[in-house]
């Protein structure tokens, strides 16, 4: 809705408890098609699964291999395989999108990531409030409109680059009680549909860090070429050679400059807890250093901190349910999001 998203790659953790491929098939074309209705071909997305085996190279699976290349990460194996397999993911996702299916833009972020306009800016509120949540497509005529402004030399951020260079911004603390009142009339009043506006990420959490994290996602231009980076050098930060290096990155002023942001949310306990992480130093029994290099802790110390740093009200992501459902109409909403943010939730 927001983007709008019409073409998804997803790679399922190998060690995932439940498979998407029924909710996959809700949003794809063929099955909105069957449901006889215009509004259901304003949302469907073309999917994709890829498998470990269809981007990584078989060198870079081989145990014997990460155990050499995972000497510098205290031999946690499943560590170094995870960077292999995030850098290898994005390599695919450049190269392939735009060659084999000649997309536009790549967006590059996690299941727990949302792109909004920076409405709560000061700086360029008059600018993101012509392109409102609710109406669909919000970021991509933002995204437009951004050009058009670097062609002028207005002075937004990296506009007319292959790379846009997004904040993110970390919401923490939830308010579990105000999402169901902010929610559509008619969507949760269905015991049929098992909807909780309560565990909506974008609806529950909406308070935040009071500071934004320079090291964001990546929006790529694909038409323009971005530069391909060697895997060893990539991050999730910097994907392309086109996009800014951390140093570059830090200097700029997000705040007054982009109109584009990423919000990551912390989620549930329930939600936080129910995978695991390769990064967590408490569940590796390999670390030996005092403060290992990639490593995080995810535990309920951990938890706790980063939901009492969110002290900042800015609930702006809320606004797209209401534009979602007027523009797909009510019982196709509530077929789309049956089950979303329940942990382990999966279609019989």
């Amino acid at each position: 809705h927001v983007l709008p998203l019409r073409f998804l790659v997803v790679v399922v953790d190998k060690d995932s408890k439940t498979s998407p491929q029924k909710i996959f098939q809700r949003w794809m074309p063929q099955h909105n098609n069957d449901n006889n209705d215009n509004n259901n071909n304003n949302v469907a997305i073309n999917i994709t699964q890829w498998y470990d085996e269809d981007f990584v190279p078989a060198k870079h699976r081989d145990p014997k291999f990460l155990m050499i290349a995972a000497k510098g990460l205290d031999n946690n194996t499943a560590l170094m395989y995870h960077r292999y397999r995030q850098r290898f993911f994005y390599r695919k996702c450049i190269r392939e999108l735009y060659d084999q299916y000649g997309l536009e833009w790549l967006l590059l972020i996690d299941t727990d990531e949302f792109v909004v306009p920076s409405y709560s800016s000061p700086h360029v509120a008059n600018i993101t409030r012509q392109f409102p949540l609710e109406q669909p497509g919000s970021v991509l005529k933002l995204l437009k409109y951004q050009q058009e402004l670097a062609k002028e030399e207005k002075g937004i951020a990296v506009a007319n680059q292959s790379c846009e260079a997004l904040p993110r911004y970390f919401y923490g603390k939830d308010d579990p009680i105000s999402a169901d009142r902010s929610m559509p009339q008619g969507l949760l009043d269905d015991d049929k549909h098992n909807i909780s506006a309560s565990l909506m990420l974008t609806q529950r959490f909406v308070y935040r860090h009071k500071q934004y994290h320079y090291l964001g996602k990546n929006f790529l231009n694909l038409k323009r070429r971005p530069r391909e980076i060697k895997i060893l050098d990539m991050s999730v930060h910097r994907v392309s050679l086109s996009c800014p290096t951390e140093v570059d990155s830090s200097k700029i002023d997000h705040e007054k400059l982009s109109l584009i942001r990423v919000h990551h949310y912390l989620g549930t306990k329930e939600q936080y807890f129910f995978r695991s992480d390769p990064r967590d130093v408490a569940n590796s029994s390999t670390v030996t250093s005092k403060k290992p290099i990639g490593y995080k802790r995810r535990d309920a110390k951990q938890y706790e901190t980063l939901a009492k740093q969110a002290t900042l009200l800015d609930p702006i992501a809320k606004d797209w349910v209401r534009g979602f459902v007027q523009n797909v109409g009510l019982e196709n909403a509530k077929r789309l999001l049956e089950g979303v943010g329940i942990p382990g939730y999966s279609v019989a």
